[in-house]
């Protein structure tokens, strides 16, 4: 909308863009930097809108949205996802943003039809910061065929699974195994190590929920558009 008092010009373009989850078309920029107090909405063909959601890890970062002017209150490099079929923005955390684009390449391969496609994956794993390496690291280890609620979580899932099927690679003693360039070894030895202690308590039995949304592979395409923002004189 862009009224009040104050002086509007524009911030950025956001000028990458790809296909998402619900496979529409999601405009992106992953290192935008705000100041305190400063205010913005999204502008896409002539049109402004302020619907907002935000990560975990941003969420008393900002204030506003859904029909007022969105407020950064504190300081940061964001990145910023605007989706615009349901013309809402999503805000998250740059290193959050890196890890679920790799996590959107990785389940778009098809990791176990070629070793070389899971190197292809292991090469630009590599290239990854180490706060987003951290993370998958950090992921619990799901059962295959439970539901996942992040594009992080689902590619764990994928790669635990594909190490479980065809094992970790030992040049002596499974020379055919994939390697684990992740380094999830650790948690899937406490997975087994779980389960079997479970099978043998007095429980018998182990309920595990875990609710989430299935993902799928991203296209890059080639549009932009326009954030502006507004700062108080």
């Amino acid at each position: 909308n862009g009224g009040g008092t104050g002086v509007w010009g524009d911030k950025m373009n956001l000028d990458s863009v790809k296909l998402n989850g619900s496979s529409h078309c999601e405009y992106f920029a992953t290192n935008v930097v705000f100041a305190a107090e400063e205010e913005f909405g999204i502008k896409l063909n002539g049109n402004w809108y302020t619907k907002v959601s935000k990560s975990d890890y941003v969420t008393d970062k900002f204030s506003g949205g859904n029909g007022s002017n969105i407020k950064c209150l504190t300081a940061g490099t964001y990145a910023l996802y605007f989706d615009s079929s349901a013309n809402s923005l999503y805000i998250t955390d740059p290193v959050l943003a890196e890890a679920d684009e790799w996590a959107q390449e990785f389940l778009g391969a098809n990791c176990t039809a070629t070793k070389a496609g899971w190197s292809t994956l292991s090469t630009s794993y590599a290239a990854l910061s180490s706060e987003a390496k951290a993370l998958f690291v950090a992921e619990a280890h799901v059962d295959h065929d439970a539901e996942t609620a992040s594009y992080r979580a689902a590619a764990v899932q994928r790669y635990d699974y594909v190490l479980e099927l065809y094992g970790i690679y030992n040049e002596t003693t499974n020379p055919t195994g994939y390697v684990d360039f992740i380094g999830r070894a650790a948690k899937l030895s406490l997975a087994k190590s779980a389960s079997s202690t479970m099978v043998s308590s007095s429980n018998n039995a182990a309920i595990w929920a875990v609710i989430g949304i299935t993902v799928g592979a991203a296209t890059l395409l080639g549009v932009t558009f326009a954030l502006r923002t507004r700062r108080q004189d």
